[in-house]
């Protein structure tokens, strides 16, 4: 801002307290998010948790699968950014497909 350039030759920006204040608001946010998916997941078991995310039944849960199963979940994920932060949570990466074993670490299931 020109009274920050004025003031000491630098601008200063209110922006980057907000942007990192919304992304450990985010995290928080996913962290339950989380945590409500393992409880309901953790209800019906493996076996059926991974059923109900690989519908395709060819054994390994895709991105679409998985947003589609966390649709579903009880709460729902409907947020696309919620969907693909979580599915980074699971994989590691964005693309790729997840295992049972990737999706049993993930919600905690054993």
């Amino acid at each position: 801002s020109a009274s920050g350039i004025a003031r000491g030759g630098r601008c200063s920006s209110r922006a980057e307290p907000r942007v990192a204040e919304r992304a450990g608001e985010r995290r928080v946010r996913l962290q339950k998010v989380l945590s409500l998916l393992r409880r309901h997941f953790r209800r019906c078991g493996l076996l059926a948790t991974f059923r109900a995310f690989d519908a395709d039944c060819d054994g390994l849960v895709s991105p679409g699968e998985f947003r589609a199963a966390l649709s579903a979940a009880d709460p729902p994920i409907s947020s696309e950014d919620d969907a693909k932060a979580l599915w980074e949570q699971a994989c590691g990466t964005d693309f790729g497909d997840l295992s049972l074993q990737q999706l049993s670490d993930f919600l905690g299931l054993t």
